[in-house]
C-alpha cells in the first residue's frame, strides 16, 4: 500500500485563500504607505513653495540707520540688509502718516545689498515738533520719531 498524504480539497482552497489574503493585506498596507508618502510630499512641496515666496519677499529688507532733522529738513539714512537691490520706487516714506515719498530721493537711486542710502526732504518742516517717520519696503516697515 502506498503511503500518500492526501490533502482535503477544502483545506487546499482555504490555504490558497489565506495566502491570497496575506498578499492582499501587504499590497493594501503598501498602498496606504504610498498614499501617506504622497501626502507628505505634497505638504513639503507646498511648504517649500511658501518658503520661497517668503524668501523672495524678505530679500528687500531695510534697516533704519538714522533719522535727523536739521533746519526743518528731515534726513533719513537707510541700510539694505536684504540680498536684493531695492529701487527707490519700492520705498515709501510717510511723515506723520502722510505719504511723502516724492519729497525723498535716496542717493543712490537704487540701494544694493549691504549698502546705505541717504535722503533729505525737499520740504521744510516746522521746527519745535516731533514727526513720526515711517519707511516701508516690500519686505518690512520701519518707524522712528524725529524732533525738528
Amino acid at each position: 500500500m502506498k503511503n500518500r498524504l492526501k490533502f482535503p480539497k477544502f483545506l487546499m482552497i482555504l490555504l490558497i485563500l489565506v495566502f491570497i489574503s496575506i498578499i492582499g493585506y501587504f499590497i493594501f498596507v503598501r498602498y496606504q504607505e504610498i498614499q501617506r508618502e504622497n501626502e507628505a510630499l505634497s505638504y513639503f512641496e507646498e511648504f517649500f513653495k511658501k518658503y520661497e515666496e517668503y524668501r523672495n519677499k524678505s530679500s528687500e529688507v531695510i534697516d533704519l540707520v538714522d533719522v535727523s532733522c536739521n533746519n526743518g529738513k528731515i534726513t533719513i539714512i537707510l541700510s539694505n540688509t536684504g540680498n536684493a537691490t531695492i529701487p527707490n520706487s519700492d520705498l515709501n516714506v510717510y511723515i506723520a502718516d502722510t505719504v511723502k515719498s516724492k519729497q525723498f530721493n535716496f542717493n543712490p537711486n537704487s540701494i544694493p545689498p549691504n549698502t546705505t542710502a541717504v535722503a533729505i526732504s525737499s520740504d521744510i518742516y516746522e521746527i519745535g515738533k516731533y514727526y513720526q517717520v515711517t519707511v516701508s519696503s516690500p519686505s518690512n516697515v520701519i518707524m522712528s520719531t524725529v524732533w525738528c
